[in-house]
């Protein structure tokens, strides 16, 4: 893993997982993005913290690396510094909210509670990529289906479904 990659997670015993994935019609319900060879950012429900790659591989979820190519090493670097400012608690109520509007695709943008997926795409316009032009005005309604299914013009490493 690299600095940069996005790591796609599938739980595989958690019902708020199963949940995001109904909502989203998503294979993954959650991303990750890889700080260092080590370590990933991710929003999860409390909040938008660091954590080792370890935390997923194991038997409990599955996964897949996506590697960004046409995204520079300074693009990343600046995206992961924007949004490594985000880090810290946040309220579980807003993040539950969060999920429930995009079940009607509204514009969260306003209460700024950003999804694990909206995370990355946000720090990922700072440095001016966009997953698919559809969301360029709005990174906050990306999905960790939206992610998965990057042009593989853009893709230049995958480790499919790939239980671990």
């Amino acid at each position: 893993m690299k600095k940069g990659d996005i790591l796609l997670v599938r739980s595989k015993l958690d019902p708020v997982a199963w949940l995001i994935r109904k909502v989203t019609k998503s294979h993954w319900n959650h991303v990750a993005w890889a700080v260092d060879t080590h370590f990933l950012i991710e929003a999860r429900g409390r909040a938008i913290d660091k954590c080792s790659i370890k935390k997923y591989l194991n038997w409990r979820y599955e996964v897949k690396l996506i590697r960004l190519k046409k995204v520079t090493k300074d693009q990343f670097k600046e995206g992961i510094e924007y949004v490594s400012q985000f880090q810290g608690k946040r309220k579980y109520l807003s993040y539950l909210k969060t999920i429930l509007r995009m079940m009607f695709m509204e514009d969260d943008s306003r209460f700024g509670v950003l999804t694990c997926s909206g995370l990355i795409a946000r720090g990922l316009e700072e440095a001016g990529y966009f997953f698919l032009p559809s969301h360029s005005n709005n990174p906050y309604l990306i999905t960790p289906e939206d992610i998965s299914k990057v042009s593989s013009q853009n893709v230049s490493y995958e480790l499919k479904k790939v239980s671990i």
